[in-house]
């Protein structure tokens, strides 16, 4: 079944699908708020129950399985004892649905110390998972850097996409200003500085496996529900894998949705280290690339200029207005910037 388009979903084909994936008639469809690649459905079957229903948005620009990668990490999670992940039923990759355990409850409005902690211990398991011999069948992590260096190369690669940005020409001589003149300089300036944090040889040394953990890549209450009783599942792995643990810390600290507190973020970064308190360069790895991230924050913002992006967004609901969407998006990014300027030098968040 293809879904290229919002337009072009065949909800009959979507329902026969979930059908021979579960075994059982479905009754009932109902679509849920979902992310920002994908949609998400409540689907009521004939016994019952209701399960999760997740279509994933594919372009010939980016042949990533998100299905199989997300179905294969979740499985892996409920074989070693996890819990507090929905349960993985079925998968079609071919036609990128999946079914899911349902997992009833509302994103947090409210972050607290004992999700701050539950969420670092989650990431614990994951490192002790990783020791496991089957997670060495497990590609990297969506965008995975083993090298500082190498996270400089993502960063100049996402700057020159977006050379074929697309848009109204106001917002298009809006968007390439920003970049000449603000970003490419702040770029410039702190990828000599973070070279020069770290000691001689780090810049361009690839992480040894040994050192690698198991990351979600994107994660955060964002992509988790709280359950009535107040517990937390976490969502959303469709970029798992392998991943240096200084990018699985500043991805915390600098994404900007759901955003905890100042002290939350101190009360995470302090929580991860000393449960990788193994690696005594992580501290330092951390702080040099934190403005790295903060950069490729500022570029992961500007997506809606780049057209496969925005028809995932389209597909998965997040965009209706492109001029409306890409000049929001250009104010986080221009706000993001600033925020690493003013934080590069004094990380706040430092444990």
């Amino acid at each position: 079944m293809s879904l290229p388009a919002l337009t072009e979903l065949d909800l009959a084909a979507l329902c026969g699908t979930v059908a021979r994936l579960s075994r059982t008639r479905v009754t009932a469809l109902e679509p849920l708020a979902g992310g920002r690649n994908s949609r998400v459905f409540r689907a009521r079957l004939d016994d019952g129950r209701d399960v999760a229903v997740k279509v994933s948005f594919r372009h010939r620009s980016d042949p990533r399985d998100r299905i199989g990668v997300e179905f294969a990490a979740l499985r892996l999670m409920w074989r070693h004892g996890f819990r507090d992940v929905p349960e993985p039923l079925a998968a079609n990759r071919s036609a990128g649905v999946a079914l899911y355990e349902f997992i009833p409850g509302a994103a947090p409005t409210q972050i607290r110390a004992a999700d701050i902690d539950a969420l670092v211990s989650f990431l614990a398991r994951l490192r002790g998972l990783a020791k496991e011999p089957e997670s060495q069948k497990l590609g990297p992590a969506s965008e995975a850097c083993f090298s500082v260096a190498e996270m400089v190369d993502v960063l100049h690669a996402r700057r020159a996409r977006l050379a074929a940005a697309e848009g109204r020409a106001k917002q298009l001589v809006a968007l390439h200003k920003f970049l000449h003149d603000e970003f490419d300089p702040a770029l410039d300036r702190i990828v000599r500085w973070s070279r020069a944090k770290l000691p001689s040889g780090a810049f361009t040394r690839e992480l040894p496996q040994a050192d690698r953990t198991l990351s979600p890549s994107d994660f955060g209450f964002h992509n988790a529900v709280r359950q009535r009783e107040g517990g937390i599942v976490w969502l959303d792995f469709e970029y798992f894998g392998w991943d240096d643990p200084a990018k699985m810390i500043v991805d915390f600290l600098l994404h900007p949705a759901k955003p905890a507190t100042a002290a939350l973020k101190r009360r995470f970064a302090s929580g991860v280290l000393a449960r990788f308190a193994d690696q005594p360069g992580l501290r330092r790895r951390a702080e040099a690339v934190f403005p790295l991230f903060g950069l490729k924050w500022c570029l992961i913002l500007l997506n809606e200029f780049l057209p496969a992006d925005l028809q995932r967004r389209q597909f998965a609901r997040a965009a209706n207005d492109r001029d409306l969407a890409q000049r929001r998006q250009l104010a986080k990014s221009r706000a993001m910037l600033r925020r690493i300027h003013q934080q590069y030098d004094c990380n706040p968040f430092r444990a």
